[in-house]
Formats: structure tokens, C-alpha cells, sequence
């Protein structure tokens, strides 16, 4: 954890940089109607019922958005690292291999992480749609 002002504030930024762990559901980068026509598929698959359905529901949104950003931003550093060795200078021009490889180990674990939780969610959301509890199936 960081402890000077000037680690915090570069901390800070570290949910932003690659948008995966940030609050805010929609970044800059991406699109406000792309995220509702997302969350209004999903709505009418799912067909949430009461306030816990709902916000359940609104929980894999967040999760499936995010993992969306971790395919994303894995796709943006493969496709980096394939530009710099298909490039002119040849080997010479390849993106930094162990940033690369932390970025995607990175990803990896993201990824896995927002996938597992998606599904824990989805099984109570069924759970509770089909009127059992969580510890009944």
C-alpha cells in the first residue's frame, strides 16, 4: 500500500488505467448505450423479479461489464506485442516481454476472478427464481 502522497495518487489511478476495478460502471472510453443495450439483454434473459433479484442482477452486470474491459484490455496487449514483432525493426520492436506477460497474467487473474463471481451470482440468482436457497441445490 502505498504511503507517500505521491504513491497514493498514482495508486489512485491504478482502477482507472485499465478500468476493471473502477466505480464508475461506464468510462470514458465506452459507450453509455452500449452498456444499457448490454444491461437491458441481459434484463430481459434474466427477467429479475423484487429488489434482491434486482440487485443480484445488477451485480453480474457490473461483473460481465468488467470482464468485457479484461478481454479487452488482454486483446489490447497481445495485439501490441504482435504489432511490434510483426513490425519494420522485427524482434528488435517488441513490446517490453515482461510487462506484456504481467499485464496478461494480470488479465488471467481478472479474469478468472470476475468469471467465478458472475457465476456464484448466477447460481443464487437461479436459486432464488426457482424459490429455493442458495445451500439447497
Amino acid at each position: 500500500m502505498a504511503s507517500t502522497v505521491e504513491g497514493k495518487k498514482k495508486s489512485a489511478m491504478n482502477a482507472i488505467r485499465h478500468g476493471i476495478l473502477a466505480e464508475t460502471q461506464v468510462l470514458p472510453d465506452e459507450s453509455h448505450s452500449d452498456f444499457d443495450a448490454f444491461s437491458n439483454g441481459l434484463r430481459a434473459d434474466l427477467a429479475p423479479e423484487g429488489p434482491l433479484q434486482d440487485a443480484l442482477f445488477d451485480l453480474m452486470v457490473i461483473k460481465l461489464w468488467r470482464l468485457r474491459r479484461v478481454y479487452r484490455a488482454e486483446f489490447e496487449t497481445l495485439s501490441a506485442n504482435w504489432q511490434g514483432i510483426m513490425g519494420e525493426q522485427g524482434m528488435g520492436n517488441v513490446v517490453d516481454g515482461s510487462r506484456a506477460q504481467d499485464a496478461l497474467n494480470l488479465c488471467g487473474r481478472y479474469e478468472q476472478t470476475l468469471e467465478r463471481g458472475f457465476l456464484r451470482l448466477l447460481t443464487e440468482f437461479r436459486a432464488i427464481q426457482s424459490g429455493s436457497s442458495f445451500g439447497e441445490n
